[in-house]
C-alpha cells in the first residue's frame, strides 16, 4: 500500500506545482494567455482524466477508491469539451475553474478521510488545506466580481493557493508515504 501512496503524492506534486504554475499564468496576463491556456489546459485535462481511469482500474484490487475514477472521468470530460470548443469556453474559465477546484477539494478530502482511516497523525491539518481550497472553489464558482479579467486574477490566485496547500498536505501526510 506504501508505494500506493507513493506514487499518489509524486502525482499530487506534479499536479499542485501545474496549479500553481496556471495561477501565475492568470495571474500575470489573464487577457493574452487566456486561448493558449484553454488549448493545453483541454489536452492536459484529457491526459490526467484518462490516466486517473487507467489507474483506478489497474490499482482497483489493492486500493478501491472511487474518487480517482470520478476525477478522472469528470477530467476527462472537461477535458474533451475544451478541446472540442475553445471558443466557448472563454466566457466559462471563470466556471471551468470553480468546477476544477471544487473537484479537486473533493478528492483532498477523500484523501484526508484515506490518511484518517490509515491513522496519520497530521490528517486535521490536511482537511484545513482541503477545505481552504473547497471555500476558494466555491468563490470563484459563485463568482462575487462581475468582470471576466477579475474573476481570472482571482482563480490565478486561488489556484496558487490550491497548488499551496496541496504542497502543505502532502508535506503534513508525509508519515503515510515513508
Amino acid at each position: 500500500m506504501g508505494s500506493i501512496f507513493r506514487q499518489f503524492r509524486n502525482q499530487s506534486v506534479l499536479g499542485a506545482i501545474l496549479t500553481i504554475v496556471l495561477g501565475f499564468i492568470l495571474l500575470a496576463n489573464p487577457g493574452t494567455v487566456l486561448s493558449l491556456i484553454l488549448r493545453i489546459l483541454g489536452w492536459v485535462l484529457l491526459l490526467l482524466g484518462a490516466g486517473g481511469v487507467i489507474s483506478f482500474f489497474l490499482n482497483r484490487a489493492s486500493y478501491p477508491s472511487y474518487g480517482l475514477l470520478i476525477t478522472g472521468a469528470v477530467e476527462f470530460l472537461l477535458g474533451l469539451w475544451v478541446v472540442r470548443h475553445p471558443g466557448s469556453m472563454v466566457s466559462l474559465v471563470g466556471t471551468l475553474v470553480g468546477v476544477l477546484m471544487l473537484v479537486h477539494a473533493v478528492m483532498d478530502l477523500q484523501y484526508v478521510y484515506d490518511a484518517w482511516c490509515a491513522g496519520a497523525a497530521n490528517w486535521w491539518s490536511a482537511a484545513i488545506s482541503g477545505g481552504l481550497t473547497l471555500v476558494l472553489a466555491l468563490i470563484v464558482l459563485f463568482n462575487p466580481w462581475g468582470s471576466a479579467s477579475s474573476i481570472l486574477s482571482l482563480a490565478g490566485v486561488c489556484l496558487i493557493v490550491d497548488g499551496a496547500c496541496d504542497l502543505l498536505m502532502l508535506h503534513r501526510l508525509g508519515d503515510l508515504f515513508r
